[in-house]
């Protein structure tokens, strides 16, 4: 039986917002794994043309999509219901708990672990959003992701527990009045030790879409950095702050200045004297934002293996 296909205008009162905001608001009980799976596919589409998740629709466009009440209804989406059950699920979702920042009725902050993914994909088994039904508490709607980590970054993660939620952070972020600052611990020592890195970032054209390079016919990409320590010329204990946010920029841009992020296996291709963990050492620090009135300050420790690490290098924050 085929898959019923729907079309349906843009609203005025929808106008400028990203496809993936489109649905939440539109359609909220629809996972964002689900919308981004059908993005990537070109089952999503604007006037007829592929969007990402990211795109911005316009009133008065049309919008493409399967039914996703079908989608949802299939066996093969059952595991996202019952995969808390498994007992290494029920150890993962007792570390989340132990790892909440801070929760109010409308936000629920997490110190997300390294290795953890926010979202599904083809290699990955569980996820952040697949466990998210589970971090209701009392409230009666399923909680829904505003922002991503990479699955090795740690720190500050966002979920909004409510869709008027999610649609007032998510213009908290469009708007820049959410405020996010990195550590990092860099291999080599940037020769300005506080300054801008402004360069246009694009995926790359292969199979692998997470892959990013800097280049001309990118979107632009911003980033403020100020070195806090270093030691010789071998790391540096570097402060980042978003202005934009692009897909692995900070891994991008600090590579771009010969100063790579210690474990980044990806964009790091230095040889290292010395042994360490095999993580990323990124951290989502602190996140400011102002929420109905109320001045919000976030702060997330770091990890065992960045502290430790910091102690090797003698380095401060």
């Amino acid at each position: 039986m085929a898959i019923k296909i729907n079309h349906i205008k843009i609203k005025p009162e929808d106008d400028g917002i990203r496809v993936d905001r489109w649905f939440t608001r539109n359609f909220p009980n629809i996972s964002f794994t689900t919308i981004a799976k059908l993005a990537r596919k070109g089952q999503i589409r604007v006037d007829s043309k592929r969007v990402q998740t990211s795109t911005r629709v316009l009133a008065e466009q049309e919008i493409r999509f399967p039914d996703l009440t079908e989608l949802e209804s299939k066996p093969q989406n059952k595991l996202r219901t019952e995969m808390t059950l498994h007992p290494k699920h029920h150890k993962l979702l007792e570390m989340i708990e132990q790892n909440i920042l801070y929760k109010d009725e409308d936000i629920l902050a997490i110190n997300k672990v390294a290795g953890l993914a926010v979202q599904g994909g083809t290699k990955v088994g569980v996820s952040l959003d697949d466990l998210l039904p589970s971090l209701k508490f009392e409230s009666a709607d399923r909680p829904k992701l505003i922002h991503r980590l990479d699955k090795e970054t740690s720190g500050v993660l966002l979920v909004a527990r409510n869709n008027r939620a999610a649609a007032e952070l998510s213009e908290l972020i469009r708007t820049k009045q959410m405020n996010k600052t990195y550590l990092a611990i860099l291999c080599g020592v940037p020769e300005v030790h506080a300054g801008e890195i402004d360069l246009p970032l694009a995926k790359e054209a292969d199979e692998n879409f997470e892959s990013v390079k800097v280049t001309d016919r990118g979107k632009r990409a911003i980033t403020q950095y100020r070195v806090l320590d270093y030691a010789l010329n071998t790391a540096a204990l570097v402060e980042f702050k978003l202005i934009t946010g692009k897909t692995h920029q900070l891994r991008v841009h600090s590579a771009s200045m010969n100063c790579p992020i210690l474990g980044d296996s990806k964009y790091n291709s230095k040889e290292q004297a010395f042994e360490f963990e095999q993580k990323l050492y990124l951290h989502s620090y602190i996140t400011r934002l102002n929420y109905k009135g109320k001045d919000i300050i976030i702060k997330a420790p770091l990890p065992d293996y960045f502290k430790d690490m910091l102690d090797r290098f003698g380095l401060t924050i």
